[in-house]
C-alpha cells in the first residue's frame, strides 16, 4: 500500500509543490500527499516563458491541438484583498475554457516532486528500465471498468 499515493490539492499560498507523507492513512491504505496547486501553477507559468531547452523548460508532444494549449492557460493569477484588507493572489479560471490540461500538468508536477522526495530519480529509473527491457509499452495489460477521457486532455 505504501506504493500508492493519494493526492489532494491545496490552494494555500506558499505551500510547497508536494508535502511529505501525511501520517493519516486513507481507508484504501494509500498515503495522502498534499499538492500546493498555487505554487505548482506559478512554477509552471514561469517555465512556460523559457525559450531555450534546459532545466525547467516545458516540452510538449507533437499533435496537441489549440484546445490543449488553451487549457494550459485557462487560469490566471489575480490580486484580491481579503477581509482584513491584505493583498492575496488566487487563480481564476477563464470562462468557457477547460482547465483539465493545467490540472493534469499540476498533478504530474506533484507526482514528479513526490518521486524525488521519496529518493527516486525518475530519469535514472526510466533509463534503467529501458536498458533492462522492462519499459512499459504504455498500455495496460488488463482493463477493468469503464475508462472516460475528456476531449480536452486527448
Amino acid at each position: 500500500a505504501a506504493r500508492v499515493w493519494a493526492f489532494k490539492g491545496s490552494s494555500q499560498a506558499a505551500r510547497p509543490i508536494i508535502t511529505p507523507y501525511s501520517k493519516r492513512r486513507r481507508k484504501t491504505g494509500a498515503l495522502l500527499r498534499i499538492i500546493g496547486t498555487d505554487t505548482a501553477k506559478a512554477t509552471f507559468h514561469q517555465r512556460l516563458v523559457r525559450e531555450t531547452p534546459g532545466p525547467g523548460y516545458c516540452h510538449f508532444p507533437t499533435g496537441r491541438d489549440s484546445r490543449y494549449y488553451a487549457g494550459l492557460l485557462a487560469e490566471r493569477r489575480v490580486k484580491t484583498r481579503n477581509r482584513r484588507g491584505y493583498v492575496e493572489h488566487r487563480w481564476e479560471k477563464r470562462p468557457g475554457v477547460s482547465n483539465e490540461p493545467l490540472d493534469c500538468r499540476v498533478y504530474a508536477m506533484g507526482a514528479w516532486e513526490g518521486l524525488l522526495l521519496a529518493g527516486l530519480n525518475p530519469l535514472e529509473l526510466a533509463e534503467h528500465l529501458a536498458r533492462s527491457g522492462k519499459a512499459s509499452s504504455g498500455r495496460a495489460s488488463r482493463r477493468s471498468g469503464r475508462r472516460v477521457v475528456s476531449e480536452a486532455v486527448q
